[in-house]
């Protein structure tokens, strides 16, 4: 849906195009659900909001609750793996800068994060890149 929302944009996409091109790009299992819908709906087309939300309640998570996931992660492996993660889920909400520094330096390892602290990084990204070097300075 994200790259959708985002070629529309770019596209500058009529809102009465959206679900006909949308539907073009389905497969498999998502092809098949279109199919029925569409029957189900007497070929009768949503609009792309409605049919953003039906799509969402067949293939979405029952208990998608990115805030949730973010709270819980904790960085357990490396720097790198740790921000792809962070990223996965901020991907999906709308936060702040300073909020989303302040959840990224929680969930670094104690070590790392104390170190990366120090500096009083001001983005993610400063933080993330001084949490790189850090690990990348220990044997």
């Amino acid at each position: 849906m994200y790259q959708c929302e985002n070629y529309f944009l770019i596209d500058a996409t009529p809102e009465d195009v959206k679900v006909r091109l949308a539907i073009v790009h389905l497969e498999g299992k998502a092809l098949q659900w279109h199919t029925v819908i569409s029957k189900n709906l007497e070929n009768q087309q949503p609009s792309w909001e409605e049919y953003t939300k039906i799509l969402q309640d067949r293939f979405g998570d029952v208990c998608d609750d990115p805030m949730a996931e973010l709270m819980k992660l904790r960085q357990e492996k490396g720097v790198n793996e740790y921000h792809e993660a962070f990223d996965a889920i901020i991907s999906r909400l709308d936060l702040t800068e300073e909020y989303r520094l302040s959840c990224f330096l929680g969930g670094l390892k104690h070590e790392i994060q104390m170190m990366v602290c120090m500096f009083r990084p001001d983005s993610v990204r400063r933080a993330f890149s001084l949490a790189k070097m850090y690990e990348a300075s220990q044997p």
